[in-house]
Parts: C-alpha cells; structure tokens; sequence
C-alpha cells in the first residue's frame, strides 16, 4: 500500500467478491515515482504511466495481457533532459504538525 497520503499507485485485483482478494501494486517498483497519473487504453490492451514525484517527470508504458501488466518500457527518455534535471535543485516537501487550541493537531 501506498504508505503516506502524499503517495498514488496502481493496483490490480481479480476483482472477484472474495474477501481475500490480494491486492496487488502495479507501480511500487519503479524507483522515485511514488505519485503517478495512469491512463488505460479503452481497449485495455496498453497503460501509460506518468511518474510525477518526487524526482523530475518521467514515463513508463505496459501491454496488459490477461489483466497483467507486462514489457514495461520508459519511454520519452533524453539523456539531455537526464542531466539538465540532475544539475537542478528540486523542491521538497517538510511535514509538520501544528498544534491547535484543546489538544488538536493539524499536519
């Protein structure tokens, strides 16, 4: 699962009514892309991936065969673009609590 709400994935189930139905994510293994935009082809033969966080945008397409996300390829890849964004500071995030009156918080 996605551990903080900052981050968004892609899961697949069976999609059957089971209660044990294992989740499984799509997304987790693609390194610096823990927030992500996903179209699916109407057909349901291709998926795009747009990796926008916490590094610099990047892409990841798929085939999907039998409700499994197979030949993962990135594409849109520039070795320029690579070592211009790598030469570049990028924003971070800083969480902090905030205390508010009678022992409520807010992050």
């Amino acid at each position: 699962m996605a551990p903080t709400p900052t981050n968004l994935h892609l899961y697949s189930t069976p999609g059957s009514p089971a209660t044990n139905d294992a989740w499984k994510c799509l997304t987790c293994k693609f390194p610096n892309c823990t927030y992500q935009e996903t179209k699916v082809q109407s057909s349901f033969e291709h998926i795009l991936i747009h990796c926008k966080g916490p590094t610099h945008h990047h892409f990841y397409l798929a085939d999907i065969v039998k409700g499994e996300a197979e030949n993962w390829q990135e594409i849109l890849y520039s070795q320029e673009y690579e070592d211009n964004v790598g030469s570049v500071r990028l924003p971070y995030v800083i969480s902090e609590v905030v205390p508010l009156g009678q022992g409520f918080g807010m992050e």
